[in-house]
């Protein structure tokens, strides 16, 4: 502990944590991100689909078969986005179904907000931790949309309902 402190403190590596943090705001700007965009956590993982469901399935060494990169949500007169430093998404809100919730247990990669899984606005979700430091949801939603006829999803876990809900009003 000691030693991670003195590693994380030294000026050559605030030094590249300011560059890291001056070049992540200046893509978030690049892309028109606002500066009160929320984070939030979207779950991405591998699947087969079969007669028009998807089946989520497991490849060689995962740790878990789910996992959650972050993304800057907002909104405007028609659309909603979501962007990371890899690009930015937009829906229309015209296109949005509603969100559909699947009471099924799902195993996340890790946790990325800086307020513990089981500590504050998180404590309510019953989130748990494995040895691999899997995060254990009881439930997750699809916010549902009809893009010129097909039905896409957005997964998302239980913990992000009330952003969505917010986003999507």
């Amino acid at each position: 502990m000691h030693k991670e402190k003195t590693v994380l403190s030294a000026d050559e590596n605030t030094q590249v944590f300011s560059h890291w943090e001056h070049t992540t705001d200046a893509v978030y700007a690049e892309l028109s991100v606002p500066a009160d965009a929320k984070e939030v956590d979207i779950l991405s993982f591998f699947y087969k689909e079969k007669d028009g469901s998807i089946k989520v399935c497991e490849k060689g060494m995962q740790v878990a078969p789910y996992f959650n990169p972050t993304f800057k949500i907002f909104t405007d007169a028609e659309y909603l986005y979501l962007a990371n430093l890899e690009g930015k998404y937009a829906f229309p809100l015209s296109s949005i179904m509603g969100i559909h919730t699947v009471k099924k247990h799902i195993r996340i990669a890790g946790w990325n907000k800086e307020t513990p899984y089981n500590k504050g606005i998180y404590k309510q979700y019953k989130l748990t931790t494995d040895n691999y430091g899997c995060i254990h949801c009881k439930s997750y939603h699809i916010l549902e949309l009809n893009q010129n006829g097909e039905i896409w999803g957005l997964y998302f876990p239980n913990y992000e309902l009330p952003v969505f809900e917010e986003a999507t009003k």
